[in-house]
Order: structure tokens, then sequence, then C-alpha cells
């Protein structure tokens, strides 16, 4: 029998004060296994395992939620179910593995000993514009073979797209919309000059690769392009950011990163589990119930990483942070067939980030009476001034 669900008032968009959005989940996942917001009309599971349904069931729910907007568009690889989803994920899988993100290392630590090197000096900065930024989005250069001299160009950008998404910043859409444009155009002519003249780079590595048999195409090219340089540079930022906010208000795990920095793996995980970023969305294939719920086609299902993360009946006091917690099967970066395709490389930046900013500047603290504040959706430190 069909039960009655329950509609409760509930955006995922807006600023908030620092932590609202994770705290809020915790309250709703202690109220129900699933809502429908009256807000958006979106439904939300709240519980690990309903939440992994949902991730590993392309065939329920589409990650085609957001679906090309003229005729002959290409969407990005976010948007594919398999099987073709597959097949993209297969040339760019061996990308990212392990071994080649591994080649990375001495690089991303040379550009980020520069970065904290700079800022020691000053006594104070603000994390997310001064570092949290800065250093993911340098390792993107370095890794699609463009020169750091463009880093100023590509966080404009990637500011202009990810921040300016309120009404009283950007009320017809239109920063957003010339942000893109320009970084299509930017990305666009990367293809294009690969595509003549290969160097030992990602883009041309893509460019080169094949689907089923055919050359990739310079519109899919394209469009995995501009994917990694959204998908992977805010949610890195924002990760680090929250890492370094727990760190500079608990000074107790603090400072054991500085005296047992062979704990820095595990506490990456454990901050990854506890201030999980991602809410992301999957669209109902055809009509279905779930959790006794009638869901139509196309109802769309908002589905958080940070409450699925938070789960007490999967994970012991989920709301302490614990660097020795065994064992961790968190989704901070998703599950499924679209599990996250960066993960060692975004790991690799939080390690590089953490050991080497508190080999150089051990003992900070959130600088006083600053109001901290958090984005929805994929979420993010709007600021974290920090003084030591």
């Amino acid at each position: 029998m069909t039960n009655v669900y329950t509609e409760k008032s509930f955006s995922h968009l807006g600023v908030e004060p620092i932590l609202t959005f994770i705290e809020r989940f915790d309250e709703l996942r202690g109220e129900e296994r699933i809502i429908k917001s009256s807000d958006t009309g979106m439904w939300i599971p709240t519980g690990m395992s309903d939440i992994r349904e949902v991730f590993q069931h392309a065939d329920r729910f589409s990650s085609a939620w957001s679906l090309p907007t003229e005729a002959g568009s290409v969407p990005s690889i976010l948007t594919l179910d398999p099987p073709l989803h597959t097949s993209y994920r297969q040339v760019l899988s061996p990308l990212f593995a392990p071994r080649r993100v591994a080649e990375l290392e001495a690089e991303a630590r040379a550009l980020c000993i520069e970065l904290v090197e700079e800022l020691a000096p000053r006594r104070a900065c603000d994390f997310v514009a001064d570092f949290a930024g800065k250093f993911p989005t340098s390792i993107f250069l370095t890794i699609m073979g463009l020169p750091q001299s463009e880093l100023p160009k590509f966080l404009e950008w990637e500011h202009l797209i990810l921040h300016t998404n309120d009404p009283q910043s950007d009320p017809d859409g239109s920063i957003r919309a010339t942000a893109s444009l320009e970084v299509n155009d930017y990305l666009l002519e990367v293809v294009r000059a690969r595509r003549q003249e290969p160097a030992d780079d990602l883009v041309s590595q893509m460019v080169h690769a094949t689907i089923d048999g055919e050359p990739i195409g310079e519109d899919a090219a394209l469009a995995t392009c501009s994917l990694l340089f959204i998908a992977g540079l805010d949610t890195v930022t924002a990760e680090l950011t929250y890492a370094q906010f727990h760190l500079a208000t608990h000074p107790a795990d603090r400072q054991r990163i500085v005296d047992e920095p062979t704990i820095v793996p595990k506490a990456i995980e454990e901050l990854l589990r506890a201030y999980s970023i991602v809410m992301t969305m999957r669209r109902v294939a055809q009509d279905t119930e779930f959790l006794g719920c009638p869901m139509k086609k196309d109802d769309i299902v908002l589905v958080p990483t940070m409450s699925a993360n938070r789960d007490d009946t999967v994970f012991a006091h989920p709301r302490d942070v614990d660097f020795d917690r065994e064992p961790n099967p968190h989704i901070a970066f998703g599950a499924g067939p679209h599990r996250c395709l960066g993960s060692h490389l975004a790991r690799l930046e939080m390690a590089v980030a953490i050991e080497e900013w508190h080999k150089r500047i051990p003992h900070y603290h959130v600088t006083e009476h600053a109001a901290l504040q958090e984005h929805g959706f994929i979420l993010g430190v709007t600021e974290l001034p920090l003084t030591w």
C-alpha cells in the first residue's frame, strides 16, 4: 500500500550560516526516510541505504536531470546514463588512475609550498580566496597543459559561474552565461590546438581517444573539458575549506595533524565523511514507487551525500570527527556508475595541502568576529578568514 509521504519546507539553495545545511539534514534524517520539499517539489531520501539505491539504479533514477537546451548540443558525461556513460568513463578513467595521479605529486607539492610560503609572513588570510581556490586551479592548469599565468583568469571565471547564482548579483543569469561562454571559447581553442599538435597533457590524450571505435567529437571533448573545470575545482576548494574550518576550531585535532602527520590520510577520509558537500540530482525515469512514495516520470530526486555520511545506522557518533574511525564506508565521492572520477586526485590535493600548510603554519584560528556563511547545493564556504 502506498504511504502518505511527508512534505517539509526545505531548499537546497541559498546562503546560510556555516553548517546550516548539514545540520538541517541531521534533523530531517531523524524524522523521515524520505521527504518531499514543499519549496522545490523534489524528493529527498535521507539515509545511507536509500541514497545508495538511488545512486546505483540508473534505470530508475537517471543522471539526465539536466537536458541540452539546444538541438544538437552534447550533454556532459555528468548527465549521461549507461551504456554511453560507461564508454566515456572508459576513456577518462585511465587519465585519473592512482598511478597517473601519483605522477602529479611532486609538482602539486611544489605549487602548494609556494602558495603557503607566500602566505605565512602575512599572519592572516582569507583561506578560500588566498589558498583553497588557487591550489586546485593550479593543478587543473597543470593537467590541462596550460600556463600558470592563466590562474587569475580561471579563478575569475570560476567565481562568476559558481558564485553569482542569486537574484541580487545576477538577476537574469547573464553574468554566469557570459562567463560560461568565455570558458567554452577558451577551451575550444585548446581542444582544436591539441588535435592539431598533441602535447603531453590530458586534453591531448582525450581528443585523440575513441568512443565505441569512433574518434571523440569536438563537442564531446569540449563538454568534458568544461566539466573538469567546473566539477574539479570548486569541489576541492570547498572540501579543503571545511577541513580547515574544522581544524581551526578543534585545536586537538589540529595538533594531532602537526604531531602525527602519518594520520593525514585517515583524517582526510573522516573530514570528507563529516563535511560532505555534494547534493546531486536524479530524474525519475518512469512512474515508480520508492519507499512507499508514488514518484512520477521526470520528478527530481535530490541526493545529499552529507546526509548519508552522518547516518547513525552506519556510523557510530556520526556528528563527531574521529580520525581513528574504522571502518569508514563514506560516499563523499558518490556511488554507482557516477562515482567521482577525480577522487584519487582530490585526495592527493587534500593530503598535500594539509601536510604542507601545517608544516609552515601549525597554529591558527578563525579571525575574531568573522560571520562564516556557506552556499547550498554543492556546499561551499564563502570566506574563511584565518589569523596566526
